[in-house]
This record gives structure tokens, sequence and C-alpha cells, in this order.
């Protein structure tokens, strides 16, 4: 998820000949410069009778955070979410595609197979795609005329550049949407490999001017230095009354200080959570750093996974929230910890921000849960949790769970780090 969409708006001034071309940029506001650029782009790509059949005065702005990234065009006499043109700019200038979507049938409710092909705006067939399983998995290149067969696409990130995790994705807490991804609608454009938008609806909502949100997808990636057992990770602590025992939320958030549930120039560009773990005694420590992520790696497009812990020593925050816990507490937490890996990584309902808010409320520690929505993605997630922390009375969360002695640290940037590992035991 490290690739931009191209965001670069220029005007065209071109002259407006026939009063049916006047009609159709004067119903585009001014603003949309981007939208009145790419009608008049496809206008020098097509002939009149072939403009006359589509809905030039009801574009579709596709958009990423407020921003425009593509323009989507139905034509009048059948404007079905299977077949339209689409148009996006490339190193400043516009190109655009026909989609065709009418091969791709439905075997399951979130499950498609078939045919989708690309043709340019004349008409001519530029590609077609093979579809089973929401996955391409051949690819007919009709300017070369052959043929580009595809491995089985895996669910860690690729080798093959074509290879993908889907072409269309049905998530799990929004019935009936699917989300189609613009790589494939953009003839493979690689900075649009993580990108998705829904089918839009005021086409057969009495038509207008309409603006869609693209989503980017959610990625969880592995562990970098994954934890193969977790009960020999932590088996060097102790239950020792004289003992001091802390644990320490910390979050990486996508955006240090936002909301904002992605970012993608960020190392992780959906964020982390992960618990510190301290046991003090008389000068010596115990310190473990440890969260719960995918064993591969989770999107989502393809949202659950095996779970694992990793040792996250070497992991950066940008919020953190020290708790005092009992040897009791701590104890019970441990156990806790251990159930954890018994249960699938999931994206919606079992990340690695869920799992620290159970585990933590299951030894009456109850942080606010707040829920994110990336239209793709839906559940408790790190840019909520931070933002939550920072927000946190801690005199009266102190009070609301125990008196427990409470310290936080913020930053705005993700240059917090926890204390090393410390502590061998045989």
């Amino acid at each position: 998820m490290r690739h931009k969409p191209l965001l670069i708006s220029i005007i065209f001034g071109l002259m407006i000949a026939s009063c049916e071309k006047q009609n159709y940029t004067q119903g585009i506001p001014r603003q949309q410069t981007f939208v009145k650029d790419a009608i008049q782009y496809l206008d020098s790509q097509v002939g009149d009778e072939e403009l006359a059949k589509l809905s030039i005065s009801s574009p579709n702005l596709i958009q990423y955070q407020g921003k425009p990234v593509a323009v989507r065009v139905y034509t009048k006499t059948d404007p079905s979410p299977d077949r339209f043109v689409i148009l996006y700019k490339k190193e400043g200038r516009f190109t655009g595609y026909w989609v065709d979507k009418t091969g791709l049938h439905k075997e399951l409710p979130d499950t498609y197979k078939g045919t989708m092909s690309l043709l340019d705006l004349t008409g001519s067939l530029r590609i077609r795609y093979t579809v089973e399983e929401n996955k391409v998995t051949g690819i007919y290149d009709a300017v070369e005329g052959k043929a580009i067969q595809l491995n089985t696409p895996s669910l860690s990130p690729p080798d093959n550049p074509y290879e993908l995790e889907a072409v269309v994705v049905t998530p799990q807490h929004r019935e009936n949407k699917d989300y189609y991804n613009l790589f494939w609608f953009l003839n493979r454009e690689d900075e649009f490999r993580e990108c998705f938008i829904t089918d839009d609806e005021y086409m057969r909502n009495g038509g207008g001017e309409s603006s869609s949100e693209m989503a980017v997808a959610v990625e969880f990636p592995e562990p970098d230095y994954p934890i193969k057992d977790i009960k020999d990770e932590l088996k060097c602590f102790t239950i020792d009354p004289k003992a001091t025992y802390s644990v320490t939320v910390n979050v990486n958030q996508p955006v240090p200080g936002s909301r904002e549930l992605v970012n993608l120039n960020a190392n992780h560009n959906a964020g982390h959570a992960f618990l510190t773990l301290s046991e003090q005694t008389d000068g010596n420590s115990i310190i473990r750093n440890v969260g719960f992520y995918p064993l591969h790696s989770a999107k989502s497009v393809n949202g659950n996974d095996q779970s694992i812990f990793g040792d996250d020593s070497k992991t950066s925050s940008s919020v953190s929230l020290k708790l005092s816990v009992s040897a009791t507490e701590f104890n019970n937490l441990q156990t806790v910890i251990y159930d954890l890996v018994k249960y699938n990584y999931d994206l919606n309902d079992n990340n690695c921000t869920t799992v620290i808010i159970d585990a933590l409320n299951k030894i009456n520690i109850h942080l606010p849960s707040t829920i994110g929505d990336n239209l793709l993605f839906k559940g408790n997630d790190p840019a909520d949790l931070g933002e939550d922390l920072r927000l946190l009375n801690l005199n009266l969360f102190s009070n609301q769970n125990g008196g427990r002695h409470v310290v936080r640290n913020v930053s705005n940037k993700n240059s917090l780090y926890p204390p090393n590992k410390t502590g061998t035991c045989k």
C-alpha cells in the first residue's frame, strides 16, 4: 500500500464548438475542472454519435480523501454498473477505457467468476481477464494477440506483478456492496494496486452528477520478528508479591494525532498496537514487548489469517499508556495472551487493537473502544485507539479502573520506543 493515485489536475483551454457540447460543460461546476477536462478528453476521442450515447451530463467523480482520481461515465440507454467508461490522468494527461463486467457472474454471495474486458474508447478489445473466485487467473492481450497465464494468486504479497488478492470484494460488514479494484479497471496501473471503488447508485436513483470516495485496502503485515511460542517468550515472569508489575499499551498511529486509518507513506500504513509487560524486583527487570499479528498478512480483501505474536521491541509508537497491575492481574493477563493464539487474526473482529482492548477488559482495565470505518474495513484500529488514549482524563480513568497508577507519553511522530527486552531464564 505504498502507491499514491495521481492527483494532479490541469485546465485545458479548449473551445466548445456545438450547443450540445456547451450544455454538458455548463452542467459541471467550475471547481470540478478535473471532471470537465476528463469529459473534454472523451469528446476528443469519440465521435458525436458515440458521445450522444453517454451520460456526459451525469459523470461520477471518483475521489480519494476529497481529491479527484478518475471519472466514470455510464450510457444513457443502459445505465448498468457492469459497463461504463472510466477516465483518469496518467503523466498529466487523460486516458481511458471502456470497462465491461457483464461477463462476471456471481457464484456465491461474495464470489465471482467469468471474464472482464477493457476496450479502448473506440470499442476495440484491449485486454480480457479470466476470473476465478474473485482473482485474475489469466490475461488475454488483444493488442499483442497472446495470452498470459497466471499462477494461482497467493494471500501473501505476490511475486508476480499481475497477481492480486481480488478483482472484486464483498466486505463482511457491508451487505450487498461489492468493491472493485482500480488496478484492473485501469489496465494494471501499479499506483492503483490497493485502490477499490464500488458500483455507483446515482444512475439508478434519478441521475445527476455524483461523487464516490475510493477506499484503500487496509493492510496489517506479518511480524518482522515472529514469536514461535508465546508461552516460551513469557516464561521468565514470576508471581512475586515483592515485585512491581506494569502493562503498557503502545500505539503506532498511521498519522500521529489523527484518526486517519491509513497512511500509504507510513512504515505501518494501518498502524499497530502492542503491549509491554514488565516485572521489576530489587533492581532486576523482566520486560517483553508483544503484539498480535496475522501469520502472513491480512488485508481488507482477505482479512482473516492464522494468528501469531511478534516481538515489538523495535516498534515505535506515538502514544503509550503505562498501567500498574497486581501480581494476580499480571498472571491472569498472561493466561489471556496464551489463549489468543487459538483464534485467527481477523481484520474486523480480532486484530492487534481488538485483542488488547479485550485482554485488558478481562483484568478489569477498560480502555476506550472506538470502531473505525474504512469502507473495506470496520473494527477497532490503532488510529482511533491512539486518539482515545491522547484524550483520556487520566485521573478519571484511574478512578474508574481501580485507582491504579497511570503514566501517558505522547508524541507528534511515531518516535517513542518501548524499553528493551530484558531478563533471561532457563
